[in-house]
């Protein structure tokens, strides 16, 4: 019996010296984004994998059972990483091709009646403007990954334009209603940014409306950090909730395509309030540093701080302003502890038991510096990870001491041992 007790514990020790030893190595050996060949190959394995979840196990159904948006944002972030792939790729190839049959499958997805089926048909604009926002901008994307060329598409995008266009200049605050009564500021920037994808594809017409509202929110932001808000009081615009990391840095990727001037002024804040170390690892911060907070449906889990939603989407926020380091590094620490699963076709992280957290990395890691933001190599209050490799190094070191003595224990039982 004593054996088997000693046998358990060695299998438990040997459990932690691999799993350290993974851990050190992905955080060490975890490639650029700025590598091209290696992005393309890690995406088209984790789309395998997305594309098997929504194709044969109707994933996106399930999650619409877990919380409220889950059937359209798995669609979304799947349809918008199909665009970002359409555009590394010549019209003429075969990727290119599954891409846009891909991307054209998603939006039908989100315009159907399943996709509209919990919004309310009576507000304005109709189905409110998360809905609208998240909708037209998959679109805009499209039209401008060449993915979309016909008539009726084009003249969809360009009516929800014109519409929402209408409603926000009619409006006295800034954050339409995404659902009665209720207004997050980040589905009014979603919004946002498809006029201004709109004007970057089309003919400008809508510089008056972004103005317009780069102007209202101005007024309108959190006075303790002087970012957008998290949620804000239907109506008004007034500030219901302070400034959050998991909204903040979603954001943020959409205000880089809005006002480059005004997006780097909210970034350089949003490092400063939410940038954060553990063990010298680079995390985002749900709540601001000194504000305490329980996570939600929004961030998930608050660990020590962290936003998981809010690290996980950061990636794309800094690779957006050129912070090409810090996203790489977040990259690193997502490559090491969600675990990831990498077979010849598919990839997964944490077992695939959380595919919408799956899209969210693919859609992230896609996003590409916006021309406007300097490349920049600096760690803003991200210190350095050499402390978690040098813990790291002390733990596996103890490790392997009590590996050796229980190994004795083992083998030479009559050999006694502290």
């Amino acid at each position: 019996m004593r054996k088997i007790f000693l046998g358990f514990k060695i299998v438990w020790l040997s459990f932690c010296l691999l799993i350290i030893g993974f851990l050190n190595v992905k955080m060490l050996f975890t490639p650029s984004l700025s590598n091209q060949q290696q992005l393309k190959a890690s995406s088209l394995k984790q789309l395998e994998f997305l594309s098997n979840a929504l194709h044969e196990e109707k994933v996106d159904v399930q999650l619409q059972s877990i919380y409220p948006e889950g059937f359209l944002f798995y669609n979304l972030m799947y349809g918008l990483s199909w665009t970002e792939i359409a555009r590394l790729y010549s019209n003429d190839t075969v990727l290119f091709n599954k891409a846009k049959q891909e991307a054209q499958f998603a939006f039908e997805n989100v315009h159907s009646d399943l996709g509209k089926s919990i919004f309310d048909a009576s507000m304005l604009p109709k189905y409110g403007i998360f809905y609208n926002g998240w909708e037209n901008y998959l679109l805009g994307k499209m039209i401008q990954a060449d993915i979309v060329k016909d008539t009726i598409s084009i003249a969809l995008f360009r009516q929800n334009c014109a519409s929402m266009a209408d409603v926000f200049l009619s409006s006295p605050t800034p954050f339409l209603d995404s659902y009665p009564g209720m207004s997050w500021p980040s589905d009014a920037t979603v919004a946002i940014a498809a006029l201004s994808l709109h004007d970057r594809v089309f003919e400008p017409l809508y510089d008056s409306c972004i103005q317009d509202w780069l102007s209202k929110i101005n007024v309108l932001l959190d006075t303790n950090t002087l970012l957008m808000p998290h949620m804000t009081i239907s109506g008004t615009g007034q500030l219901a909730q302070g400034s959050r990391g998991s909204s903040m840095s979603l954001m943020l990727i959409f205000l880089s395509e809005i006002n480059p001037v005004f997006a780097q002024q909210q970034f350089e804040l949003f490092q400063q309030h939410f940038s954060h170390t553990i063990l010298g690892l680079p995390a985002i911060r749900e709540y601001p540093e000194g504000v305490k907070g329980s996570g939600d449906i929004d961030s998930g889990p608050v660990i020590f701080g962290m936003s998981f939603s809010g690290t996980i989407v950061s990636v794309g926020t800094f690779n957006k302003f050129g912070a090409n380091n810090q996203a790489d590094k977040l990259n690193a620490c997502i490559e090491s502890f969600g675990f990831p699963l990498s077979g010849k076709n598919e990839k997964k992280f944490a077992f695939g038991k959380f595919p919408v957290a799956d899209a969210f990395i693919l859609w992230t890691k896609l996003q590409s510096p916006e021309p406007y933001f300097e490349s920049r190599n600096e760690d803003v209050n991200f210190g350095k990870t050499l402390w978690f490799h040098l813990v790291s190094m002390l733990i596996f070191i103890w490790l392997i001491i009590r590996f050796r003595k229980r190994l004795i224990q083992l083998f030479h039982p009559s050999t006694e041992l502290e």
